[in-house]
């Protein structure tokens, strides 16, 4: 028998890519790797967690069946699942899992290689799970520590999959992650002088306060998001995507920083505009306006990052 292992839920948590962008424009431009080989691995994960949801309701559906003893239901449950002797069907768990991860991977270099190297591992978890002892009697613990001890073993599985995937060569041609980051801090730079250059505007206007300062002001926020959107079209040029991708990009984030309407809202410079200039250089008053066109510049930066994320993802996942 072999020995109880605690199970836990996040195992395969920990191996997921996040990106946090940054509200307040004080940096944090993501953190995912939007590298082909990472897509592939964080697809490979998701496998891997379908297969554990339909494993560990196999066991209690099938294996454990209530009214049943588990060596009557031990056939049904290794043909559901893949286990037992031979290889699984596809139609099995662990044949649709392994179909659906040589599938995820067909598009790196080193598939083939790859692929006997993770078919390999899903053979010897196939072992694995075929070896669990049965439970000699049948209650609530000893069918949630046989449940267990197979997640267990697919979690280790699946880590080590997972990780090989990631490791894998990019193909020629994809943008890697570190020109995503470098074109990502180049946006986060020309925010961060959009956001200086603007406060240093707003404070002029309140120092030499004239007959129109709420136009004044209209007009710097203007010049100022001409000025971030060419710095940020330089950015993207950086990325080396196929022209037609690097336009339409930059169409979607002129959109987000620059309106043609006063009518429109869904962009930086409609939100900035609806802001009132202080009419004092009151501390709390200055203190609110800087919140709130830092938040305001802080979403529209978060969307930029986006935009240029997913088209680097976009490109990557068609070569």
């Amino acid at each position: 028998m072999r020995t109880h292992r605690t199970f836990r839920t996040t195992g395969l948590e920990s191996l997921e890519d996040r990106a946090v962008p940054s509200l307040f424009g004080l940096g944090g431009f993501g953190g995912g790797s939007n590298s082909l080989p990472s897509q592939d691995a964080r697809a490979v994960q998701r496998e891997f967690r379908i297969f554990e949801q339909t494993y560990a309701r196999d066991v209690r559906n099938i294996l454990f069946a209530p009214g049943t003893t588990p060596s009557a239901n031990l056939s049904a449950f290794n043909t559901a699942v893949g286990t037992g002797t031979g290889t699984p069907s596809a139609t099995s768990a662990l044949g649709v899992l392994e179909s659906s991860i040589n599938s995820d991977i067909a598009n790196l270099s080193t598939a083939s290689t790859l692929t006997t190297q993770i078919d390999g591992a899903l053979t010897a978890l196939q072992a694995q799970l075929t070896g669990l002892t049965l439970p000699t009697t049948v209650t609530n613990r000893a069918i949630r520590s046989f449940t267990n001890q197979g997640l267990m073993d697919i979690q280790q599985t699946a880590s080590q999959a997972v990780q090989q995937v990631k490791s894998a060569p990019a193909p020629t041609g994809t943008i890697s992650q570190a020109t995503l980051q470098t074109a990502l801090s180049s946006v986060n730079t020309a925010f961060q002088t959009f956001r200086q250059g603007l406060n240093s505007d707003v404070q002029s206007i309140e120092q030499t306060p004239g007959t129109t300062p709420q136009t004044t002001y209209q007009a710097d926020v203007l010049s100022r998001l001409q000025t971030l959107n060419t710095s940020i079209d330089t950015a993207v040029g950086t990325l080396g995507l196929p022209s037609s991708q690097a336009t339409t990009l930059e169409t979607t984030i002129q959109n987000d920083l620059l309106t043609g309407s006063p009518t429109t809202t869904n962009n930086l410079q409609s939100r900035l505009d609806a802001l009132t200039v202080p009419s004092s250089t009151k501390f709390f008053a200055n203190f609110v306006f800087r919140l709130r066109t830092g938040l305001a510049s802080g979403f529209s930066q978060a969307q930029v990052d986006q935009a240029i994320s997913k088209a680097v993802s976009q490109y990557n996942a068609s070569l």
